[in-house]
């Protein structure tokens, strides 16, 4: 059964690795959050442009940007 804990809130999910990415999405959406989860730093810049987050989950050891 979903929990309602979450509802309503955005949320970017970013990492690099496919495990962690599959199990963020499974736990928000149990948690009943609208979720956007992807893999680079690149993609998460243009999802915040589109979502409008309410919070961030980034991995802390993903590579810097590149510009």
């Amino acid at each position: 059964m979903p929990d309602y804990r979450l509802r309503s809130i955005k949320v970017v999910a970013v990492d690099d690795g496919a495990d962690t990415r599959e199990l963020l999405k499974f736990i928000l959406k149990r948690s009943s959050a609208d979720a956007v989860v992807v893999s680079s730093g690149e993609e998460a810049l243009e999802a915040i442009k589109n979502v409008r987050p309410n919070i961030l989950i980034s991995d802390p050891s993903l590579p810097l940007l590149r510009r």
